[in-house]
C-alpha cells in the first residue's frame, strides 16, 4: 500500500455517548501504575489508526494491550499517528457537544476538533510502519465473567503492596476441570478460591492486571477468554485486551501455603456476621488503633483494642463456649474478609499451629487464614 502525502489531512468525527467509553477504557491502562514500554514515549500512549474507511485505535504497555475498532465512524484518509491519551481523553470529556468532528494535519503534527465555538489542537507524533491486528483465537475458556471476577475479588485483597515483595503482589491462577481458581499472600493472610495448589499448572496475575481486568469486564457486555503464549485475552465484538500472564516459577512459595490448612481446629465459633464487624469497626474505631484484641473467655467472646495514647475499648459478645485463649489480629484485615463473605452466619475457626493461633474463615469454594500480630 502506498503512503499518503504528508500533506493530506485525515478527518472523521466521534460521538460521546458512543466512543468515550473506549477511550476511557485505554486511558485506564496509561493511568495504571504499570510501567510504559521503554521504546514507546508517553506522547504516543494512545495511536490511531485509519485504514480502508475504518478507524482504529491502540494503547499499550509493558504488560497490557488493547484495541478497538471504533463503530459508526467512517475516516476520509489511510494513516497513523499517536499522541497523549491522558490529554486527549481530558479535551473529549470535557467537550461541551456530543458529536466532535477531528482533523489530522500530518505536515504540522497536530490533531484538530472542534465546532463553530470551541477548538482545541493536540500534538501528536507521527507512526510509521504500523499494523494494526487482533487475536483469531479460535478455542475460548469455558468460563463466565461471573465466575472470573468471584475469583478475583476473593484473592486480590490479599496480594502485598510492594512491588519488591514478588510473588506476594500477584495472584496465583490456574484451570482445573474447566473451574478458576486462585490464591494469593501478603505473608499476613492468605485467601484460596477453589482447590489448593498441588503443582498444577498455574500463572501469576499482578494485581495491576486484575484491577484493569475487572475495569474492562465492568464495562463491556458479553467478553470472552482466552489463554495463549501465556496472554489471557479478552475479546468482544469491536475489541480486545490482551494481558502478559508470568509462568508459576514459585512453586515452593505457593505449595507452602498449604500447611496451615491442614492443621486441626483447636475451636469454633458460630457468630452472626453483621454483630461481628459492628463490633470490631465499633472497637477499632473509637480506640483508633490498627490491631484487634480477640479474648475467649467462659461464653464470651470478648473485642478490645488500646492505642498508643492509651484509649482503651472492649466489647463483649456472648457465645457458647468453654475454652480460654487470647490472640490479636490486624482489624482492617478481619474486616475486609468479613465484608466480602455472603452468608449472615459465620464461623470463626481458631488452629493451633507451632506457637501461634491462627484464625481461619470459610464460605463457599472459599477458605481465608489470618495469622496473628502478637
Amino acid at each position: 500500500m502506498d503512503s499518503i502525502p504528508r500533506t493530506t489531512p485525515l478527518k472523521f468525527k466521534l460521538n460521546k455517548t458512543e466512543h468515550l467509553l473506549c477511550f476511557a477504557l485505554l486511558n485506564k491502562i496509561e493511568k495504571s501504575k504499570l510501567s510504559m514500554r521503554e521504546n514507546k514515549a508517553a506522547s504516543s500512549s494512545l495511536i490511531f489508526h485509519s485504514l480502508d474507511g475504518q478507524l482504529y485505535i491502540q494503547s499499550e504497555n509493558n504488560f497490557c494491550c488493547s484495541k478497538f475498532l471504533l463503530k459508526n465512524v467512517n475516516s476520509s484518509e489511510d494513516g497513523t499517528f499517536g499522541l497523549d491519551i491522558s490529554a486527549f481523553y481530558n479535551a473529549l470529556n470535557n467537550f461541551p457537544t456530543e458529536e466532535v468532528q477531528f482533523i489530522y494535519n500530518p505536515e504540522e503534527n497536530l490533531l484538530i476538533f472542534g465546532n463553530k465555538k470551541t477548538r482545541v489542537s493536540l500534538a501528536t507524533a507521527p507512526i510509521d510502519n504500523f499494523l494494526i491486528s487482533f487475536s483469531d483465537i479460535q478455542e475460548k475458556l469455558d468460563i463466565t465473567t461471573d465466575d472470573f471476577v468471584h475469583s478475583i475479588k476473593m484473592t486480590s485483597f490479599s496480594c502485598a503492596p510492594d512491588f519488591d515483595e514478588h510473588p506476594y503482589t500477584s495472584i496465583l491462577w490456574f484451570l482445573e476441570e474447566g473451574n478458576i481458581n486462585s490464591q494469593s499472600s501478603d505473608k499476613h493472610r492468605i485467601s484460596v478460591f477453589g482447590n489448593k495448589y498441588n503443582l498444577q499448572q498455574s500463572y501469576l496475575i499482578s494485581k495491576n492486571i486484575s484491577e484493569i481486568i475487572l475495569f474492562y469486564i465492568d464495562k463491556i457486555d458479553n467478553v470472552e477468554f482466552s489463554l495463549h503464549n501465556s496472554k489471557l485475552i479478552l475479546t468482544w465484538a469491536n475489541g480486545e485486551l490482551s494481558c502478559n500472564l508470568e509462568k508459576n516459577t514459585y512453586e515452593k512459595i505457593f505449595l507452602n501455603f498449604n500447611q496451615f490448612f491442614d492443621h486441626k481446629m483447636a475451636l469454633s465459633l458460630n457468630l452472626e456476621k453483621e454483630e461481628l464487624i459492628k463490633s470490631i469497626r465499633f472497637v477499632s474505631n473509637i480506640a483508633n488503633s490498627h490491631m484487634i484484641n480477640l479474648t475467649l473467655d467462659i461464653n464470651k467472646l470478648v473485642i478490645s483494642a488500646t492505642s498508643t495514647e492509651k484509649n482503651a475499648v472492649v466489647d463483649t459478645i456472648e457465645v457458647e463456649n468453654y475454652d480460654i485463649l487470647s490472640v490479636s489480629y490486624v482489624s482492617a484485615h478481619l474486616i475486609k474478609v468479613l465484608d466480602l463473605l455472603d452468608s449472615k452466619k459465620i464461623k470463626l475457626n481458631f488452629i493451633k499451629h507451632n506457637e501461634f493461633i491462627l484464625l481461619m474463615l470459610e464460605a463457599e469454594n472459599f477458605k481465608h487464614i489470618l495469622f496473628p500480630m502478637d
